[in-house]
């Protein structure tokens, strides 16, 4: 009896132990279950969070090179906005010069047009001033257009009355007394006397100017001649009277100079008429009016 109670409690010990055991493994088993699936939750979160780091990682590089992407694309942008600013300022630019080119051919056109009523209008005007010119060539006396004119105005107006045929005879008789006058305000030559003579029986018109100039060139020679002989009579006198700077025989001596010269002057009243010849007489009296003992050889010299 005894040994079945001690059996019965090493059975029931060994139970107990064998059931805590159990239990205790069922524990470990659980735990190790719960463990594993731990772990493979673990595994999982881990394997997600290196898909998302690698997602991470990816989207990163996509950012990066999207970015620089942008950044490229902006510049490419920018610089084509650049272009095409340049390309709208060039078409602006372009449309100006189109109107700037029609205005001018407008503005040309228009002055043109203006300078042809102008040249027009000053044309017409122009040629009734000729006309009026041409009128008073025509109805003025010959003495009259010498009294009105001169060398160079007449030499002038055969240029520019060119085309009026009918004056151009009268143009050329004015031209010919003016030039032959020239002949009395120069030395006296000989055959320039000649020729102007000869131009001056060439001129149809009816002038007293022109008879008394023919007339002046006809006397030049004996009035250079006379002027002459008075240069030698006081030129003589001056040799043989020096005053010596004495004021009462400078007055004296000017006196009789003025002697020899006042029958010249009396004698060849018209001396004024040859401008050349009138110079010299000038010039003597200056001298001898300053100093009778004056030289006067350089003025013989002229004659």
């Amino acid at each position: 009896m005894k040994r079945n109670i001690i059996f019965t409690v090493l059975l029931l010990i060994a139970t107990i132990g064998y059931s805590q055991e159990n239990a205790l493994i069922d524990k470990i088993t659980k735990q190790t279950l719960e463990i594993d699936s731990l772990k493979n939750k673990l595994k999982i979160k881990q394997d997600s969070l290196v898909l998302m780091k690698q997602a991470c990682d990816n989207f990163h590089r996509f950012f990066n090179t999207e970015k620089s992407k942008n950044k490229k694309l902006q510049t490419e942008l920018a610089t084509l906005k650049d272009k095409q600013q340049i390309e709208a300022k060039n078409l602006e630019l372009e449309h100006l010069r189109k109107q700037l080119k029609e205005v001018k051919l407008q503005a040309d056109s228009k002055l043109k047009e203006q300078q042809n009523d102008c040249n027009q209008r000053l044309e017409g005007e122009l040629k009734a001033l000729k006309d009026r010119f041409v009128g008073v060539y025509k109805t003025s006396q010959f003495d009259e257009l010498i009294a009105s004119s001169s060398l160079k105005a007449v030499e002038r107006d055969r240029q520019l009355f060119a085309d009026y045929t009918d004056i151009q005879p009268i143009l050329k008789d004015l031209s010919s007394y003016f030039k032959v006058l020239q002949v009395l305000n120069a030395k006296y030559d000989m055959q320039n006397v000649e020729n102007g003579i000869s131009d001056l029986k060439t001129i149809q018109k009816s002038s007293e100017k022109v008879t008394q100039l023919l007339e002046n060139l006809e006397y030049y020679k004996d009035y250079t001649a006379e002027l002459k002989t008075v240069l030698s009579k006081i030129a003589e006198l001056d040799k043989k009277e020096l005053t010596g700077g004495d004021e009462e025989i400078q007055k004296m001596k000017f006196n009789k100079i003025l002697s020899v010269l006042s029958d010249y002057l009396y004698n060849y009243k018209g001396y004024q008429k040859y401008l050349y010849i009138n110079a010299i007489v000038r010039e003597l009296l200056e001298r001898k009016m300053g100093n009778a003992d004056a030289d006067i050889t350089d003025l013989k010299q002229k004659l």
